[in-house]
């Protein structure tokens, strides 16, 4: 919910829903299911013949549970305490090989994986100038390469993976000129199409080639997540000459990166211009830069010399010279340009004429003029761990490609940006969240237990929990992500209720007298019935979410994922390992007496 940024916006939907949803929860448990429960023949020991088909099928299900906690759970947990070292031991090995599976790259971790999108958004900029008719054949030819995708999928027997499409041509992404072009895809739903949208993406970009003289092509297969781009490169510096050579050697590196793809820079060529400088010998005329201007303005593009209103509309008068005179270079030159005085002479009696580029725009941040090199990246492929190293360096003795550029050019500065920006960001917040959290339960457990080593105790479950939560990623084939370690941050608060329940009903039947290992093996087959249950509803009510396969869906999966699995493994922590960890709190508190006492 303290998320910061873009994500942190997207996020706090969950925790605006679940904190009332469990307040609520909290009043009806309290107040409704009492009345409830007293409505209810519990403890009815009619004869099974004499109870309707319901009641028996409850009976044969309650029965069967009954037999497998006495002939299967109570010696396992009789054998998990007589070895309760091994028993800790077991689960601790479990907790390092998932841990393994990330680092050797069995599980991928990617902070913010790239969700397929039920569309294709292709932005395509040409040299500034090019004309309408030389952008309309690219764009041709990028829709043609389309309707060949969907040639070859229906002549395969497949479904039509493109339900619509439209084409743009003089602006995109918040610009406009005749270099620009804009083209969207509607693909059909992901639940009847045969390919996603990544793949139709990536078949796309073959289909097209290599396009020569073009500046710029972007294909965007994915929904989100709420960040920026996978690589983003920000560089700044007064000498905009040593920044366009600063990200031209960054885009040089970058392409050698596998998985990354569509390397460009936020730099734009401006159209070929006309710069006109003041000669010295302007001054003694009276020639000033705002009065070359000026004149030269009203000369081609007009002067107001009167506003007319007809009807609704105002109608300006401008006087420029004939369009015969402002159709070519030589007209400029042969401009005459009239003094304080009212004499004229040539221009070029007064200004150099030279053609270069003009900036179409010009960012700053800070007073810094900024060129940013960025890439998208095929996530599946793309090693991030690596190419950040690589990047930006691991405090060892050899320079990372950025520190070498940077050495290069002295003053170009290189800062995060894109994702890399957002996770560090929310990497700081999350491990703030995590602390408060495990301080917040630690108490809320510490006051009831009037204990500060029992609390240790339920909350052990949270890293094992941990530990289902990687594994069933494992399983799913899915990476882990920032929604994922959400996951895990709300398991933290789940898993301890089960763990909460067993040592309660520990301290209970010991408070009645009941010798020390006889009361964790009583707690244990007492409360397997109400442990299953709580573990169980809860990943049965996330089957939904994860068998579901619409895009919406695609974002909160992974976080479906940690919970779910992660409650359903940690029920095997709380059965076995729980009540070991128990007697072996009691062993170490033994073994302390005798020391100290």
């Amino acid at each position: 919910f303290l998320l910061p940024g873009t994500l942190g916006k997207f996020l706090a939907v969950i925790p605006l829903v679940v904190i009332p949803t469990l307040f609520f929860s909290l009043v009806q448990s309290k107040l409704v299911l009492p009345y409830h429960l007293s409505l209810c023949n519990v403890g009815d020991k009619k004869h099974r013949d004499e109870l309707n088909i319901l009641s028996r099928m409850q009976r044969t299900v309650a029965d069967g549970l009954e037999k497998f906690v006495q002939k299967f759970y109570r010696p396992q947990l009789a054998l998990a305490l007589e070895w309760r070292y091994l028993t800790m031991a077991i689960f601790l090995a479990f907790i390092i090989v998932m841990g393994g599976t990330i680092k050797a790259g069995w599980v991928k971790f990617s902070p913010f994986p790239s969700v397929p999108s039920d569309f294709i958004q292709v932005f395509l900029k040409m040299p500034e100038g090019t004309p309408f008719e030389s952008t309309k054949e690219v764009l041709d030819h990028i829709g043609g390469s389309l309707d060949e995708i969907a040639e070859e999928d229906m002549a395969d027997g497949k479904v039509n993976p493109i339900k619509h499409h439209s084409q743009f041509l003089g602006f995109g992404q918040g610009a406009q000129g005749t270099n620009l072009a804009f083209f969207f895809v509607e693909l059909a739903k992901s639940e009847l199409r045969d390919s996603s949208a990544e793949d139709v993406s990536k078949r796309w970009r073959e289909k097209i080639g290599n396009i020569p003289g073009i500046r710029q092509l972007t294909i965007n297969a994915f929904a989100g997540p709420p960040t920026g781009l996978p690589v983003d490169i920000r560089l700044t510096g007064p000498d905009f000459d040593q920044l366009r050579l600063a990200a031209r050697d960054i885009r040089e590196e970058l392409t050698k990166f596998p998985g990354l793809f569509d390397v460009r820079d936020t730099f734009s060529e401006g159209k070929r211009e006309i710069k006109l400088k003041l000669k010295p010998s302007a001054e003694p005329l009276g020639i000033r830069v705002d009065d070359l201007a000026r004149q030269v303005r009203a000369a081609f593009y007009g002067a107001e010399a009167q506003r007319i209103q007809r009807g609704r509309d105002d109608v300006r008068v401008m006087v420029r010279y004939p369009k015969a005179d402002r159709t070519t270079l030589t007209q400029l030159e042969e401009m005459r340009i009239r003094l304080p005085g009212g004499i004229e002479i040539p221009i070029k009696e007064v200004a150099d004429l030279e053609i270069g580029e003009g900036f179409p725009t010009i960012t700053r941040i800070d007073r810094q003029r900024v060129i940013n090199i960025q890439s998208d990246a095929d996530k599946t492929v793309t090693d991030f761990a690596a190419i950040n190293k690589a990047l930006y360096g691991h405090g060892g003795k050899e320079k990372s490609i950025l520190e070498e550029i940077e050495g290069k050019y002295p003053g170009v500065r290189l800062v995060k940006d894109g994702e890399a920006k957002d996770w560090e960001e929310t990497k700081d917040s999350l491990l703030g969240g995590v602390i408060l959290v495990f301080f917040v339960i630690y108490a809320l457990l510490a006051i009831p237990f009037k204990s500060y080593l029992q609390p240790m105790i339920v909350m052990v479950v949270v890293p094992f929990g941990i530990g289902g939560a990687i594994l069933g990623h494992l399983v799913t084939m899915q990476t882990l992500s920032i929604l994922s370690l959400m996951g895990i941050i709300a398991l933290s608060g789940v898993v301890v209720n089960d763990s909460l329940v067993l040592v309660h009903y520990i301290n209970c039947r010991r408070e009645e007298g009941l010798p020390l290992v006889d009361a964790v093996r009583e707690a244990g087959v007492v409360r397997f019935r109400p442990i299953l249950l709580t573990s169980l509803t809860t990943f049965v009510g996330l089957i939904p979410i994860l068998l579901e396969r619409s895009l919406q869906a695609q974002f909160l999966i992974p976080m479906a994922t940690s919970l779910g699995f992660g409650v359903l493994f940690a029920t095997f922590i709380t059965l076995l390992m729980v009540p070991a960890v128990y007697i072996i709190l009691e062993d170490i508190k033994s073994l302390f007496r005798k020391i100290f006492f």
